[in-house]
This record gives structure tokens, C-alpha cells and sequence, in this order.
């Protein structure tokens, strides 16, 4: 594989093909490979449609990534009972749970919630002390996002599940984008903003 990087006209190739690379579904499986740092083998079983694509590519498309290779991980809540937590993001927005791990010398839980994988996507960290039960909002902290197909109808589902809607979903004040607001049980504020058609 090193002997690619030897070879201007190949890696000059490598580079125009990369430049490409982000506005398609190809680039976006490359990325994604390199980013979990995905071997050889793994690439052509994630993406044989797109097996025609060099391996010096794949490589090369870490070496043009563009800026930085950081990415954000996850969001931190701290809730006061876990598993009315987990219902909520579970039952009513539709994530997943992806992993549980209790710390008894800690006395603390940590569950990890959200829509994609870890490695494919931000997700949130839901962090229950064993000892308290509930939380001041504070006044620093705003709200998490979700992007959902209909605002109406998933303000709906909160309020028939016994959710609490805080703004009810409507264009914004200065835009046509249409959001709503809900919080969930510990009172964190979670903005709804509807896809655009």
C-alpha cells in the first residue's frame, strides 16, 4: 500500500477523486470507514457496491479529511431516574438504547441513548447518581435538537404519552421553519424543528 504514495500520477488521481468524494454515497462510506478506522477486509464487507474504489483512495481520504478529525461524541444529562429517562427517549423519540453500565463504587449508571451507532453519530449520555433524585436546570444550559418529519404530530404524541409540550409547534418568530419545544422528565427542554419539504 505504501508504494502508492510513491507514485505521483496515482495519488494525483486519488486526490481529483477526492474532491468528489463528499457529494457522494461513497464518500460518505469512506469517511465513515476511515473515521472507525475500519481494515481492509471490513471495507469491501460495509461496501461491495462500492469495491471499485481503490484502496489507496480509502487511505488517501484520511490524509485530505479536510480539517480537523475531531468530532463531537455526546451530549451529558444528568437524570434523576434512569429508566423513566430511558422510556421517555426511547418510547417518545424513537432513539435506542445502545449501552448500560453501572458503577457501584462510583454508585452511578451511565446509559447511552440515540438514533445512529456511537461511531456513526452524536448520541446522548444519561448520567444517574444513585443518591439524587433530581437536578436544577440552572440558567446556562438551552436545549438538544431533533429533527423530526412532522412537529404537529410529534408534539401530539408527547402530550398523549402525558409529555409536556412548552411550545407548541408553529412557524418560529422570525423565520418559516416550523419548531416546537418539549422538555423531558427532569425538565430538559428538547427542540423539535420539522424537516423542510
Amino acid at each position: 500500500m505504501a508504494g502508492y504514495w510513491n507514485r505521483p500520477e496515482e495519488t494525483a488521481r486519488a486526490m481529483t477523486l477526492c474532491a468528489e468524494l463528499p457529494k457522494s454515497a461513497v464518500g460518505k462510506i469512506l469517511r465513515r470507514a476511515l473515521r472507525d478506522g475500519v481494515a481492509w477486509t471490513e471495507w469491501h464487507r460495509r461496501a461491495p457496491a462500492a469495491s471499485w474504489v481503490p484502496w489507496y483512495i480509502y487511505v488517501l481520504d484520511v490524509k485530505c479529511n479536510r480539517g480537523s478529525t475531531m468530532r463531537l461524541l455526546h451530549t451529558m444529562l444528568r437524570v434523576g431516574n434512569l429508566d423513566r429517562s430511558i422510556a421517555f427517549y426511547t418510547e417518545l423519540l424513537g432513539m435506542k438504547v445502545l449501552r448500560r453500565n453501572d458503577y457501584p463504587e462510583g454508585k452511578f449508571t451511565l446509559a447511552f441513548v440515540g438514533y445512529e451507532d456511537e461511531r456513526d453519530g452524536t448520541v446522548l449520555e444519561l448520567t444517574h447518581n444513585w443518591d439524587t433524585e433530581s437536578y436544577e436546570m440552572g440558567t446556562a444550559f438551552g436545549h438538544l435538537a431533533v429533527e423530526v418529519d412532522d412537529a404537529y404530530a410529534a408534539c401530539a404524541k408527547i402530550k398523549a404519552q402525558g409529555g409536556t409540550v412548552v411550545r407548541e409547534a408553529g412557524p418560529m418568530k422570525h423565520g418559516t421553519t416550523v419548531i416546537a419545544f418539549v422538555t423531558d422528565p427532569d425538565g430538559y427542554k428538547i427542540e423539535f424543528i420539522q424537516k423542510k419539504s
